[in-house]
């Protein structure tokens, strides 16, 4: 019984990551960890779920159609998901990687960050890792995902 409930309890954390898993994005492929740290994290729920609403809006004010779409999950909003919407905008994770690259200059205009007035030679991963994000989801939508997580 015991070795029952042991299992249980380390499967239950296992069980919640992956509960986005299938139903927003397949099964992630891979992984990896960001640890750099440039500032201490301190921003709320609200700052996350509105940076992630900052992502969407500019994508839906941009020419044509969203190329793709960001949410948080998670009880705190501690998870954001982009999503593809297009077949090749996250073909590869090389082309995710540009994207994410891209993005910075984007969340730069988020309040968040223009009342924080960090540097603007950090990156996309450093901002998402100042918001408190632990992970972030990124997906073709159709047959990979990759996760990245952020050490606190």
């Amino acid at each position: 019984m015991r070795v029952l409930l042991a299992c249980a309890l380390l499967a239950a954390p296992a069980i919640a990551q992956e509960r986005q898993e299938g139903y927003y994005y397949p099964p992630v492929t891979s992984t990896e960890s960001f640890t750099r740290t440039i500032r201490p994290a301190q921003a709320t729920r609200e700052e996350r779920i509105a940076m992630a609403a900052t992502l969407t809006a500019a994508e839906d004010n941009r020419d044509g159609a969203p190329r793709f779409v960001a949410f948080t999950k998670g009880a705190a909003a501690e998870k954001l998901i982009l999503v593809a919407l297009e077949d090749d905008v996250f073909r590869t994770l090389f082309r995710a990687r540009a994207v994410l690259a891209e993005l910075t200059g984007r969340v730069r205009e988020a309040p968040f960050f223009q009342s924080a007035g960090l540097a603007f030679d950090i990156t996309f991963l450093d901002l998402i890792k100042t918001l408190n994000f632990e992970s972030l989801v990124v997906s073709d939508g159709a047959t990979w995902a990759h996760r990245i997580e952020f050490a606190q």
